[in-house]
């Protein structure tokens, strides 16, 4: 069997692995469809790459073209994977303008590859079809670490404020793709950049559906589902808050349930902006909430206080934004997770009991007054 041969097997089945994902994003339920189709696109592109990478083997070890037409068509190889790289950055952003910092590099590298390759400091082909590397490559490469260095720092900031703690397990995916790389940049035999691209992208399928069990979809906090499991395993002296959202049902059926979510919505970032740095939050209900505290312990009734400051914020831009009640109650013992969580939500109770009690009081004396 010839290396063209091989290659043709390896590349036949590299497509099958690439359409058998495509099939399962567009028949699952675990991923959101923006999730989904942005994965797709990644795929598309890839199966592409795939192809050209192939073609262009071929025409290669054939000697079907020149050495200056290889020349001409190797650059196309390379910037396949700076698109490659933005689409990535782009599934793994959360806002536009992170986007576009993240593609900077990328681009940059587009820029420097066409330039490189068909006019200096790029690779060079002889009469004898023999590939050497040009310095420009080695700005590349520098590039393409600069590109990994960014992403992690990206991938770092984006999972602390979503309270993801395995934000290495991205860093493992992203120095898969970067290695395979940097190994087909200097060794152009081997061809194993495409293969971990794949590879990189399944393995964050998996990760990402996986991760998307944990969380709600409307507040971006984590679930009732991720909050038992913690539940199990809450360690002594943490302090378990619930919180609830006071009248939602009201304010759902005088305003409307997307605006319902809106308040959803805005409850989860005010939660995460005080609490994620010092434990977990959790939608563990249609209005309730949950915070588990583990560090910062000293600081809770400042916490506290900055949550109440920022609902009130709210309720001066808008008046419908409705209050929260809370409860509180430290955990003695490891083993009595649900037991302190259930004394915690009795004192969320209480408390809403009692600011309904003053609003009624309150209420009551300006009619009184009214009424004279």
């Amino acid at each position: 069997m010839t290396d063209l041969q091989l290659f043709g097997i390896i590349t036949f089945s590299h497509i099958m692995l690439i359409v058998a994902i495509i099939l399962f994003l567009t028949n699952n339920n675990m991923l959101t469809k923006k999730q989904s189709h942005k994965l797709v696109y990644i795929c598309i592109v890839q199966i592409v790459a795939v192809i050209y990478e192939f073609v262009f083997e071929f025409l290669y070890l054939q000697r079907l073209v020149s050495p200056q037409a290889i020349a001409y068509l190797y650059p196309a190889t390379q910037i396949f994977f700076s698109i490659q790289l933005f689409l990535v950055a782009n599934l793994m952003a959360t806002r536009k303008k992170t986007i576009y910092l993240t593609g900077i590099i990328p681009a940059l590298e587009f820029v420097l590859v066409a330039i490189s390759f068909w006019f200096w400091g790029g690779a060079t082909v002889s009469e004898e079809y023999e590939v050497s590397a040009g310095p420009m490559l080695y700005v590349i490469t520098v590039l393409n670490i600069a590109f990994f260095i960014v992403q992690q720092i990206m991938v770092i900031t984006v999972n602390k404020k979503s309270q993801n703690t395995s934000y290495y397990i991205y860093g493992l995916m992203s120095l898969v793709l970067l290695t395979g790389r940097v190994l087909q940049l200097y060794f152009t035999e081997v061809k194993v950049f495409l293969l971990s691209f794949t590879l990189t992208v399944l393995l964050y399928i998996i990760f990402l559906a996986n991760r998307t069990k944990e969380y709600d979809e409307i507040t971006k906090l984590l679930n009732r589902d991720a909050f038992t499991v913690n539940l199990r395993h809450i360690q002594k002296d943490s302090i378990i808050m619930v919180y609830d959202i006071d009248f939602f049902k009201v304010v759902n059926d005088d305003n409307g349930h997307e605006y319902g979510d809106h308040v959803l919505e805005k409850i989860g970032e005010i939660f995460l902006k005080v609490y994620s740095s010092s434990g977990k939050c959790y939608r563990i209900g249609g209005d309730e909430f949950s915070i588990i505290l583990t560090k910062n312990k000293e600081f809770l009734k400042s916490m506290v206080q900055r949550i109440d400051d920022m609902v009130e914020k709210e309720r001066k831009l808008d008046p419908n934004f409705p209050t929260v009640s809370y409860g509180m109650a430290v955990v003695e013992n490891d083993k009595f997770g649900e037991e302190t969580f259930y004394i915690a939500d009795k004192n969320m109770y209480e408390f809403k009991e009692k600011r309904k009690a003053q609003m009624t009081a309150q209420t009551q004396e300006i009619e009184v007054k009214i009424n004279g």
